[in-house]
């Protein structure tokens, strides 16, 4: 019994013992996968341990059938796949063995395309940009200049009222057109004077409140009552209160005062009562003989005088458009900005160009120059011509082109002119005007690059709204520098013997063929 004792002790230490060695031999394949070298030529613990392939890319790529014994993992992961191919295609069993990395992805790859659809707001942005700047040729619109508003409306309104800036085509009585002479002075200045204006009415059309005056200073201040009357009523050349009032005319003080062309009123200047007349006040000697010639006027002074009458009579024409604003700097000195501001180069211009224009197709139909001949200095006059002005000629074209040249004699230069002359900003206002012929000139040069319609007509018509300088920029599609550059040169620039360009000289025919006054749209309270 002992002794059966004693050999199962001893048969159970050994089987401890066995035991005891079995756990020994299992513990050693885990101490070898803890070492990352030594597990590369251990296979077979590869495919129990997907962890630590995962942290070695290279032993996964090394064990194709652990790429193939996951299907799922990869067919669940295809926009990883389709929205980075490049790094899809190039490393498949990366991307199949790791989806959580795989499917991290698309997250960053999903927010590129927002970065992408903001550029066609930028693009679609850049055309505004492209049309604003087109090509800009010489002669352009150019923007318009601010309209005028009167600062006192009732005015413009009393004037429109009478119809101060409308042509009208009636007797020269409905027109209010008035000429009085002296007791004095030979009535048949009174006949030709109303042919002559009947007939430039039929041109420009009748404004109203025009007056021609003409007095004798041989004759006695009784003869000239019918005159001083009149300038009493138009309160010329001051009313009542004014220092210049004069209560009992006399020759003397219409010599003193004697002016073409003037303007007095029969209302308040400047209120809603104003009714502004224009007029000429002319001795006889100038009237009868035209230029003060010593020796019985003939029918070249009488064609002298009727150029004289039409150029003055642009005058008023020029005035009724500017209306309450007047015309040019004299009008309003303290304030010259409120005025139309036009420039004496144009307001001489276009009056002595118009009546030129007037008397070439018109002058065979007054009736005291018909079969009429005149010898001057031996030679027989020509009456079509009847020394009728230079501003559209081709002989003071060229004569300019030699003057800035150095070329005229000190004789053959008109006064105010040199060598050195040129347009400028200083022509525009009759204290710093040259009075050089060439100024009135820049009229023709505005009408071969538009027309004399544009000069005569289109320029009047807006220049109340506009100024002057705006109707300027607005017919002529050009700034005053550039035209007044473009004018100088074209007498500096080819030679002396050059005609005149395209459309400087009038046209052929009656001037309502090319420049129908009729046809102004005046300035109203509507427009």
């Amino acid at each position: 019994m002992r002794g059966s004792r004693y050999f199962f002790l001893i048969a159970l230490l050994s089987i401890s013992l066995w035991i005891v060695g079995c756990s020994s031999e299992s513990v050693e394949p885990q101490v070898v996968a803890a070492i990352p070298p030594t597990a590369t030529p251990v296979p077979p613990p590869a495919t129990p341990v997907p962890p630590t392939a995962t942290s070695v890319p290279p032993a996964a790529t090394s064990v194709p059938p652990a790429a193939t014994s996951v299907p799922p993992a990869a067919t669940s992961v295809p926009p990883a796949a389709t929205s980075v191919p490049p790094a899809a295609t190039s490393v498949p069993p990366t991307a199949t063995s790791v989806p959580p990395t795989a499917t991290s992805v698309p997250p960053t790859a999903t927010s590129v395309p927002p970065t992408a659809t903001s550029v066609p707001p930028t693009a679609t942005a850049v055309p505004p940009t492209a049309t604003a700047i087109p090509p800009t040729p010489t002669r352009v619109p150019l923007p318009p200049r601010p309209t005028h508003i009167p600062i006192d409306a009732s005015v413009k309104a009393r004037l429109i009222s009478i119809g101060f800036n409308v042509p009208q085509t009636g007797s020269l009585d409905e027109a209010n057109h008035e000429f009085i002479g002296g007791l004095n002075v030979d009535p048949t200045y009174k006949e030709r004077w109303v042919e002559v204006q009947n007939s430039i009415n039929s041109v420009l059309g009748g404004y109203p409140n025009f007056i021609m005056m003409a007095y004798d200073k041989s004759g006695t201040d009784e003869d000239i009552q019918p005159l001083g009357e009149r300038l009493t009523e138009l309160q010329f050349p001051g009313d009542t209160n004014s220092s210049m009032y004069v209560e009992n005319w006399t020759v003397q003080d219409l010599d003193r005062y004697k002016t073409c062309l003037t303007g007095g009123d029969t209302g308040k200047k400047g209120t809603s009562t104003t009714n502004p007349h224009s007029m000429c006040i002319m001795e006889y000697e100038k009237f009868g003989a035209y230029r003060y010639e010593p020796v019985p006027p003939t029918a070249k002074n009488h064609a002298q005088l009727a150029i004289h009458d039409a150029h003055e009579y642009f005058h008023h024409y020029q005035k009724a458009h500017a209306l309450e604003r007047g015309l040019d700097l004299a009008s309003d000195p303290d304030n010259p900005e409120t005025t139309v501001q036009a420039p004496r180069w144009w307001i001489e211009g276009a009056a002595v160009s118009f009546s030129n224009a007037w008397y070439k197709s018109n002058w065979d139909s007054l009736s005291f120059m018909k079969d009429q001949k005149v010898s001057w200095y031996g030679e027989d006059f020509n009456l079509a011509n009847a020394n009728n002005g230079y501003v559209a000629t081709a002989d003071f074209f060229k004569k300019t082109k030699r003057m800035v040249r150095g070329e005229l004699s000190e004789h053959e230069m008109g006064a105010g002119c040199t060598s050195d002359w040129y347009l400028h900003e200083g022509e525009e206002d009759a204290a710093t005007e040259t009075r050089c012929f060439s100024s009135l000139m820049a009229v023709a040069y505005m009408a071969h690059l538009t027309s004399w319609k544009t000069v005569w007509i289109d320029i009047p018509q807006d220049y109340y709204d506009l100024g002057f300088w705006g109707s300027f920029e607005k017919h002529m599609r050009m700034e005053k520098q550039e035209f007044y550059d473009a004018y100088n040169n074209l007498f500096t620039s080819g030679d002396v013997n050059d005609e005149p360009p395209e459309g400087w000289t009038f046209p052929e025919g009656p001037i309502s063929g090319y420049a129908d006054f009729l046809k102004i749209v005046p300035e109203s309270d509507t427009n």
